[in-house]
């Protein structure tokens, strides 16, 4: 079986240039532990995970290691990666990964890696929580729990973070926010990402809202029957069509519907000018 140890192709995260990952899951106290799958060798049958918060374990040979390490797994030949649930959050855990053989036979282990897993952000309330479209420049106050300075906001496309203040974690977080001036009408979803990917999402936190000056259609700061006459040309129409036009799609939804007549006529009869 010493043959196998040179040429085991596995490679975790930890060491620079590796191809394989170890990352925190959403669900608290996970880890996923993922290596490069051995291709050399014809009588593979699988692969043995160990897991163990003492790095010691990984000094012995893998049958000593066995009888005292936390937790291995065997699995097949077409896995690899695996997901490792209930681990201690306030420990370090390390990892290492054999091959196998058709004749139970065990290689030397791969490198070792190791992580803690990570808490998983959760996301209470945004304020405010709602703005029009084309809003520049927008703080957004985020407050939830388990929130790092490294923490990522994102709202969905449309909306863009252009600055983040860490100054409040763990409870909260102040994103600097651009809306697109044609960014859909709706409700979207507020996410924060701590590293390694465990994430904490707020549905429907934020709306966007329909501005007046979408209304303007012919930049006459008059929403007129002009106006009117604009969208009737465009109307109905979808995305794609020839006559769909963006700029009578009020809720930008991507279709020119009745939907886009309601908010229309909603302004209709404003004077501007319009921001």
């Amino acid at each position: 079986m010493n043959r196998w140890a040179p040429t085991l192709v596995l490679a975790l995260c930890a060491l620079a240039g590796a191809t394989a990952t170890v990352r925190a899951q959403p669900a608290v106290g996970s880890l996923e532990v993922a290596w490069d799958a051995n291709l050399t060798d014809a009588d593979l049958a699988g692969y043995r995970i160990y897991v163990d918060d003492d790095p010691n374990t990984f000094g012995l040979a893998p049958p000593a290691a066995k009888l005292q390490a936390f937790k291995t797994m065997d699995v097949g030949t077409s896995v690899t990666d695996q997901v490792f649930t209930n681990l201690d959050a306030s420990k370090v855990w390390f990892f290492a990964v054999t091959s196998l053989d058709v004749s139970g036979n065990e290689s030397a282990f791969s490198n070792v890696v190791n992580a803690q897993p990570g808490l998983t952000p959760t996301v209470r309330s945004v304020v405010p929580n709602t703005a029009v479209q084309g809003t520049a420049g927008l703080s957004v106050t985020i407050t939830g729990t388990n929130f790092v300075s490294t923490s990522v906001v994102s709202f969905g496309a449309g909306i863009t973070v252009v600055g983040l203040n860490t100054a409040g974690v763990p409870t909260s977080l102040i994103a600097t926010i651009n809306v697109d001036p044609v960014a859909q009408a709706k409700a979207y979803s507020v996410t924060v990402t701590n590293p390694g990917g465990s994430f904490g999402t707020k549905s429907g936190a934020f709306t966007v809202t329909v501005r007046a000056g979408r209304a303007d259609i012919d930049a006459s700061d008059r929403i007129d029957g002009a106006d009117f006459l604009s969208i009737l040309l465009g109307f109905p129409s979808v995305n794609g069509d020839a006559h769909y036009n963006i700029n009578i799609d009020m809720d930008a939804d991507g279709k020119v519907d009745g939907a886009d007549l309601a908010i229309f006529f909603s302004f209709f009869g404003l004077i501007g000018p319009f921001p």
